[in-house]
């Protein structure tokens, strides 16, 4: 048998190609519509089904959510499936019953999973649902918390102050509500400041009269956006318990303002800052940081003492006075760097010497001058 198929295997071969080759020109159109059924499905396929279904689905729209309100105030409960009104496919077929809840950071919930209003700012959830021709649709949705006196939460008001340029114009007020955050019992200190007009100047942390009994209680702030708020400078000091950095309006010197707030993870300016010096000083957990906007001119110890400070800090700004701007920075990252790029050529020279500054001063400091950002 080895030398038969030794001395006739290329004849048998060969025998079989010709019988296939003749079989696809007698056959042609039906070898072409096996081959199509074959391939992966594409627009260019000659299978005619296929190419219409294909065309079809290019053209079918995704599910559409609509959502409800997106404010809730202290106080307020509501299951997370009461946020959406409805979503239907481009049929019009509802699919509420078959959507899929996620928390902000990913973990999926059931429809039933209640969402509490107990501190201000924004709650982010993930809505995903899919119709029966498999298009999908990712929507992402913020809720708003909002103020409610009249709410068990926020209706205990301990103290408030008259702190308008215009006496009566404007109150800072301070309230204390129950806590449930991870179902531990606990009280929270939110400051509001409302009104109309602008604000007071103070030039030390000891003039801010909400700093002399509540520096280390208040979790949380909410600034109407009716109030100027131009000088804001030591506002924050020493809050070691606030979490999230207040919208500021029309706001220009924030000298000190979160000095030693060491619950703070990530800190921004708005672009009319003029004056930053001491802002973040002793941030000590902060890790991020938004951009330092060419409105800046003064950067005197800005990030000094801000240890965890890491990933990218982009600064427009040309500052003409930086001095320790970057003392100690990135220091307790585990030697995760801190990449500072510039604008232009017109602040690059001076990003230079603050980061030349800081590498003298430390040895084998992790902040690093990367160059222009595209």
């Amino acid at each position: 048998m080895k030398v038969f198929i030794q001395e006739y295997g290329k004849v048998i071969i060969i025998a079989i190609i010709g019988v296939i080759c003749m079989m696809i020109l007698l056959f042609h159109g039906a070898f072409m519509d096996m081959v199509d059924r074959l391939k992966p499905a594409n627009p260019n396929v000659r299978n005619e089904e296929t190419k219409y279904k294909l065309t079809s689905l290019s053209k079918r729209e995704k599910p559409k959510f609509v959502f409800g309100s997106p404010q809730l105030k202290l106080g307020d409960k509501i299951f997370i499936r009461d946020l959406v009104l409805r979503v239907a496919d481009a049929d019009g077929n509802d699919l509420k019953e078959n959507i899929r809840y996620y928390l902000e950071d990913g973990t999926q919930v059931s429809s039933d999973y209640e969402i509490r209003a107990v501190q201000f700012g924004t709650m982010s959830f993930l809505f995903h649902a899919e119709d029966s021709q498999g298009l999908t649709t990712d929507k992402k949705f913020a809720v708003a918390i909002v103020n409610n006196l009249d709410s068990p939460e926020a209706s205990k008001l301990l103290e408030e102050w008259d702190i308008g340029k215009v006496p009566q114009t404007v109150m800072a007020k301070i309230f204390e509500y129950d806590d449930q955050t991870s179902g531990n019992p606990g009280k929270r200190y939110a400051l509001t400041i409302d009104g109309e007009g602008a604000v007071k100047e103070y030039g030390s942390a000891g003039q801010i009269p909400w700093l002399k009994d509540y520096a280390d209680k208040i979790t949380e702030c909410e600034i109407a956006d009716t109030v100027r708020t131009e000088n804001v400078s030591y506002w924050f000091s020493g809050c070691s318990r606030l979490e999230m950095i207040p919208k500021f309006h029309g706001v220009r010197r924030m000298q000190g303002t979160f000095q030693n707030c060491v619950s703070i993870r990530y800190g921004f300016i708005e672009n009319t800052v003029e004056d930053i010096s001491q802002a973040f000083k002793g941030c000590s957990e902060m890790t991020g940081m938004g951009p330092v906007f060419s409105s800046v001119s003064r950067m005197d110890e800005a990030f000094s003492g801000c240890v965890k400070l890491r990933g990218e800090l982009f600064i427009q700004a040309d500052p003409i006075s930086y001095l320790d701007c970057l003392e100690l920075t990135a220091s307790q990252t585990g030697g995760v760097s801190l990449k500072i790029y510039g604008a232009d050529e017109t602040n690059s020279s001076t990003l230079k010497e603050m980061v030349i500054q800081e590498n003298i001063k430390q040895n084998g400091s992790h902040v690093r001058y990367m160059g222009i950002k595209s």
